[in-house]
């Protein structure tokens, strides 16, 4: 029985994501990634001019996660997807059955994220302390401005809100510096989103991982217990 898993993501954070999908599936043969939604920072509901892609960038950057699903024959979705035909391509193609997101510029509208089995997570960067925070396109900034030394980053379900649904883990703490720009930062970062994905797989199929993908985990009596019921459905 195959374990779908759809992903929304670019730049770094998307990058490092799907690699980490492509090893996994060498170890978990159920592990499938049906469906990659990544942003083109050329059109404007992505907001670019509020988000990553105002600051200088590489066309390389803007295209590395659609080129890697590409390369790996993975269905690529760069259009709206508040759209009659994502729903379609969604779910009569891509049927997921769980769904992770990091660096998406585009909200996930209900009757998407209520359909995978499994949730529909979104990871952002934070201090790392209390969430919601440092919520919006520019968490790093925000920290910089408030002289936060480290930063985390937070698991999340995704809900009607930017940034706002129940916290999954908190990542282990990464150094913050403000010495770096903004694209520095995401790169540098994008290991601990992809360890932390990496987690909650291994978590939901009850696989034993090793004990440094374990994150700080926030876990709540609604959360495990979603988590139980649907492990038996497996």
């Amino acid at each position: 029985m195959s374990f779908r898993i759809a992903l929304f993501g670019s730049h770094y954070y998307g990058y490092a994501m799907l690699e980490t999908l492509l090893s996994l599936q060498q170890q978990i043969p159920e592990l499938e990634v049906v469906g990659v939604a990544s942003d083109d920072p050329t059109k404007s509901w992505v907001s670019p001019h509020k988000r990553l892609w105002q600051y200088p960038h590489t066309k390389t950057e803007e295209d590395m996660v659609a080129n890697l699903a590409t390369r790996n024959d993975i269905p690529v979705w760069r259009a709206r997807i508040k759209d009659e035909d994502f729903y379609n391509e969604f779910t009569k193609k891509w049927m997921p059955d769980i769904c992770y997101m990091g660096v998406f510029g585009q909200r996930i509208p209900e009757n998407i994220w209520t359909k995978p089995l499994y949730g529909f997570y979104n990871f952002h960067s934070c201090a790392g302390q209390v969430w919601p925070s440092n919520t919006g396109a520019q968490a790093f900034e925000g920290m910089a401005s408030n002289g936060e030394k480290q930063g985390a980053v937070a698991m999340h379900m995704i809900d009607n809100e930017f940034d706002h649904g129940q916290l999954i883990a908190f990542s282990k703490f990464f150094e913050f510096s403000d010495q770096e720009t903004v694209l520095e930062t995401f790169k540098r970062t994008s290991p601990y989103v992809a360890k932390l994905m990496a987690w909650h797989i291994f978590e939901v199929l009850g696989i034993p991982y090793p004990q440094d993908y374990k994150p700080r985990i926030i876990e709540t009596q609604d959360y495990q217990t979603q988590l139980r019921q649907t492990n038996t459905q497996l």
